[in-house]
C-alpha cells in the first residue's frame, strides 16, 4: 500500500517498526489511521493529521512516545529488528503457559474422501500404547507444570476406536484434576457416527468440543467426502449433529477446490446448518491441501479472495470470522506441543503418513539430534528483513512447504492472503472501537 510510506518516515532518532501494518480509513469526513504491531499485537487508532504531527515531532509527547516505544510500534533508529524477531520466536517456542499434544487414535476410516492427503492404514492405537503414551504425555506435563493443556484426538475416524480414547482422555482429565491443571480435549470426526451417548461419555472426562469436516452442500460433499463403498455420507452428518446439538461445541470445518467456482456453493450448507438448527459454534476454510504427487485439484491458496468471500459469507450467518488476527503455529516449531501416532512415536505434523519425519516414542522419549533437525529453518533474508507479517507466518505451513516444494524446512508464503484476512480484522477491530467510543461520548 504505497500510501503508507508517509505515516512510516523516520523522525527524531525513531522509526516506525518493519512489523508494524497501518491501514486508513475514512471515519465522519476525516482520515482515520489504524496502526498494528504484528509481533506485540499492539494497536493504536489515531487520525492522520494527529499522527503525522506526532511523527514531527514526537519529543513532544512524551507519553505517547513511551507507550509507542514499550509496544514496539516505534524503535530507535538502527534496531535489529531481525534479531529481535529471532529472540521473540524462542521465547515462544519455549513457553509452557498452555500445552497440547495431538493423539491419532487410528488411521482406519470409514470414508473415501477423493481428496485426502493420507493413505488409509489397518493401524489403530492399542490400549498398552495409550497408556504408554499418556504416561509419557503426563510426565512432561508434570515437568513443566503448565496452567493449561488442550489436546486433540483423531484419526482417520477416531469413532473407530472410541474405547481407547475415552481411556486416554479420562487418564489425563483425572491426572491434571488432580494437579490443578485445567484439561480439555477437542475431537476431530467425520462425523458419520457420533451419537449422543459417546458425547456424553467423553463430556464426562473433558470434552470441550467436536471439529467436523463438511465440504459443501449435499451434492459436492457426497462427492468429495463419500463412504468408502461409494455412498453418501452428508444428510448421516447432518443428523448426527442435529442429534448432538447443544450437547458440546460443534465447529466445522470445510476444505474447498481454489480452482473452480464450487466454493461459491458453500453458503448453501450455511444455510441448510442454520435451517436444521444445529447449534455450530463456528466455521473454517481451507484450501484442499496438495498431495505429494499427481491431484486432480487445483490445490493449494490460489486467490486468496476465494477465502475472504467464504469467510465474509459465514460472518453474515453469525459464524465470527475476523475476531482474532491470522496467525501460524506449527507444532512442531513449540516444545509445548506433540504429535502421538498410533504406534506411539511422536511425529512432526497431525497430517504426515505412518512414520514420517518423527523425532521420538513415548516409551523412549525426545530425540534431541532427530528434533533439532526438523526444528532447523533457514527463513530468506526477504522474511527477516522486510516482510510486515513476519510474526504471524513464521514461515508458513510445513506441510504444504514439503508438498510443494519437497522440503519440511521451507517456507510457505501466503503473504496475499494474511494481508487480505489481516486488513478486514483490522477494518472491524477499528470500526467496533469508534462506535464504542461514540456511543460513549453520547451517554
Amino acid at each position: 500500500m504505497p500510501e503508507e510510506r508517509s505515516y512510516t518516515m523516520l523522525v527524531g532518532g525513531y522509526r516506525v517498526s518493519r512489523f508494524v501494518v497501518i491501514e486508513r480509513f475514512e471515519h465522519e469526513g476525516e482520515e482515520i489511521l489504524a496502526i498494528r504491531q504484528n509481533m506485540s499485537r499492539a494497536f493504536l487508532i489515531k487520525d492522520v493529521r494527529s499522527w503525522h504531527a506526532f511523527l514531527e515531532n514526537p519529543q513532544a509527547d512524551p507519553f505517547l512516545l513511551d507507550r509507542l516505544l514499550a509496544e514496539g510500534i516505534l524503535v530507535e533508529d538502527g534496531a535489529d529488528e531481525a534479531a529481535v524477531y529471532r529472540c521473540w520466536r524462542q521465547e515462544h517456542v519455549h513457553k509452557f503457559k498452555t500445552m497440547h499434544s495431538h493423539t491419532t487414535a487410528t488411521r482406519r476410516c470409514n470414508l473415501g474422501c477423493i481428496y485426502c492427503i493420507l493413505d488409509s492404514e489397518p493401524k489403530s492405537m492399542d490400549g498398552k500404547t495409550a497408556m504408554l503414551v499418556d504416561r509419557f504425555w503426563t510426565g512432561i506435563i508434570k515437568k513443566k507444570k503448565p496452567e493449561r493443556v488442550r489436546d486433540v484426538y483423531s484419526g482417520g475416524e477416531l469413532h473407530l476406536n472410541l474405547p481407547v480414547v475415552l481411556a486416554s482422555a479420562a487418564r489425563r482429565f483425572f491426572f491434571c484434576e488432580g494437579s490443578g491443571i485445567d484439561f480439555k480435549f477437542l475431537i476431530i470426526t467425520n462425523g458419520t457416527l457420533v451419537t449422543p451417548a459417546a458425547i456424553s461419555r467423553m463430556k464426562e472426562v473433558g470434552l470441550d468440543g467436536v471439529r467436523v469436516s463438511i465440504a459443501g452442500p449435499s451434492w459436492m460433499h457426497n462427492r468429495l467426502r463419500p463412504f468408502r463403498n461409494g455412498g453418501d455420507t452428508y444428510e448421516v452428518i447432518m443428523k448426527n449433529l442435529e442429534a448432538i446439538s447443544g450437547q458440546t461445541r460443534i465447529i466445522i470445518e470445510t476444505q474447498y477446490d481454489s480452482g473452480c467456482d464450487d466454493y461459491l456453493h458453500v453458503p448453501e450448507m450455511l444455510d441448510d446448518v442454520r435451517r436444521r438448527g444445529i447449534a455450530v459454534e463456528n466455521v473454517h476454510f481451507a484450501p484442499i491441501l496438495p498431495k505429494r504427487g499427481q491431484t486432480e485439484f487445483s490445490c493449494g491458496m490460489g486467490d486468496p479472495r476465494r477465502l475472504l468471500f467464504l469467510m465474509r459469507e459465514a460472518e453474515k450467518r453469525d459464524f465470527p470470522q475476523f475476531n482474532e488476527a491470522p496467525s501460524n503455529g506449527c507444532m512442531v516449531d513449540f516444545k509445548s506441543g506433540m504429535t502421538f501416532d498410533t504406534d506411539g512415536s511422536i511425529l512432526s505434523c497431525p497430517a504426515m503418513q505412518s512414520g514420517e519425519f518423527t523425532y521420538g516414542h513415548a516409551s523412549r522419549g525426545v530425540d534431541a539430534v532427530a528434533r533439532y533437525q526438523l526444528l532447523e529453518r533457514q527463513l530468506p533474508v526477504k522474511c527477516l528483513e522486510s516482510c510486515d507479517v513476519l510474526p504471524i507466518c513464521n514461515g508458513g505451513c510445513r506441510l504444504n512447504s514439503l508438498s510443494v516444494g519437497g522440503s519440511f524446512k521451507g517456507v510457505d508464503c501466503q503473504y496475499e492472503a494474511i494481508r487480505l484476512i489481516l486488513s478486514e480484522h483490522i477494518r472491524q477491530k477499528t470500526m467496533a472501537a469508534l462506535l464504542a467510543h461514540r456511543k460513549n461520548k453520547a451517554a
